[in-house]
């Protein structure tokens, strides 16, 4: 009887420690993906005809986000809207976002204003 105990005790054990492994997987993979930037708009390379250009994307994992270096507000689904005016020519323009373990990522991309 009492090696029927020790077995449950086992298998219980077992079953906590794999409960703790997916646990504490689960509660870090925000830091194991990093933070995630997807632009939708514009593209990189896109012609403008118009001065006024909306910045459209969204972001996953991120506390802050800054377009060429000014800060930019997100929605509370991680998504943003930008107006954003062009001068004429070539326009480098910069998106970075940083996490809360001040990781970051930049995109730069081009756009031309005829």
């Amino acid at each position: 009887m009492q090696n029927k105990w020790k077995h449950a005790g086992i298998i219980f054990g077992i079953f906590l420690a794999i409960f703790i492994v997916i646990f504490i997987f689960y509660r870090s993979i925000d830091f194991i993906r990093g933070p995630m930037l997807e632009l939708n708009e514009p593209k990189n390379g896109s012609v403008y005809n118009s001065p006024v250009i909306d910045i459209r994307g969204a972001v996953k994992n991120v506390t802050d986000v800054s377009l060429n270096g000014r800060q930019i507000l997100i929605n509370k689904n991680g998504f943003f809207n930008e107006k954003y005016i062009l001068s004429e020519g070539l326009n480098k323009i910069s998106i970075t976002i940083n996490d809360r373990f001040d990781r970051g990522v930049e995109k730069v991309f081009d756009i031309i204003l005829k």
